[in-house]
């Protein structure tokens, strides 16, 4: 997914090019949002796993841990690379638990296959010059209803679920690709691109527990139309920066779901890009 991202591409690859002064080091703090939504996460991709495996007569505990544990387990190795936030790491796998137990009371009634489970999709556009423009995409959950119709599912987690946060799903470039490739991917099954966004939201003031959503959105003709362009754009843009030898911490960040937060881990360049060099470097200093 460097592909996506411009910036993330050059910084990371940064270290082995001559003149490339300002690539900082990066050591991410954890953060609520961000590392709450991957230990949910991570629950959630065991859960299918298990049923998956349940669906097919296959006892997978002797290969992946359970939901829970695999939740906890998540939590300490974040917590042995920050041993500051241990009980706060803690904290956050309970609530994710929460969330995942919350997911699955949701489920209860409903009947799906799970084809597949944290699917690496490998795919490549060609560009008006003729090249091929390779890329991948991570798809959470790929499930058949008993009607035979194929889904993407895509998790997401959220302290609030409102319009402006459905908007942002909705044009999210992750989204769209998928939207894109599912036709593709499944053409008879596939219900015209459909993806579902299975949205967990934290409980707020005066609630007991996360509430869960599954989200259909609208079309998007436009951006579906764009989207092959908008990739291809990005990739010459990498590039041809490679070309002009133009320093990498000038190149445009991406600032798209799909790359400043992977399926498992934010990107290590998440604070550089929210502060810049000199903010990220000088955190913490008084002045």
């Amino acid at each position: 997914d460097h592909a996506r991202c411009e910036r993330k591409y050059a910084l990371g690859n940064a270290g082995a090019r001559e003149g490339a002064s300002r690539n900082p080091a990066v050591v991410r703090e954890p953060t609520r949002p961000l590392d709450k939504g991957t230990l949910v996460h991570v629950g959630l991709a065991h859960h299918h796993i298990a049923l998956a495996g349940a669906q097919r007569g296959i006892d997978t505990r002797a290969a992946y841990l359970l939901p829970g544990e695999a939740i906890r387990a998540c939590a300490a190795r974040m917590a042995r690379q920050h041993p500051a936030f241990t009980s706060t790491l803690s904290e956050w796998a309970a609530e994710a638990r929460d969330g995942l137990q919350a997911y699955v009371r949701a489920q209860t009634g409903r009947v799906y296959d799970v084809l597949a489970v944290e699917q690496i999709v490998y795919f490549a556009f060609r560009g008006d010059d003729g090249v091929l423009y390779p890329g991948t995409l991570r798809l959470d959950l790929i499930k058949r209803t008993r009607r035979g119709s194929v889904y993407f599912v895509d998790y997401k987690s959220t302290s609030r679920l409102d319009h402006k946060v459905r908007v942002r799903y909705t044009l999210s470039g992750q989204i769209q690709l998928q939207r894109f490739l599912g036709p593709q991917l499944y053409p008879r099954e596939h219900a015209g691109g459909t993806v579902v966004i299975d949205v967990i939201e934290w409980p707020g003031r005066g609630q007991s527990e996360p509430n869960i959503a599954s989200l259909q959105l609208p079309p998007t003709p436009s951006a579906q139309q764009d989207i092959v362009k908008w990739y291809i754009a990005r990739r010459q843009q990498i590039e041809a920066g490679w070309r002009q030898h133009t320093d990498p911490w000038d190149w445009a960040p991406g600032y798209d779901e799909q790359v400043c937060v992977s399926a498992y881990a934010p990107c290590d360049y998440i604070d550089a890009c929210a502060q810049g060099v000199l903010g990220y470097l000088t955190r913490g200093v008084s002045p």
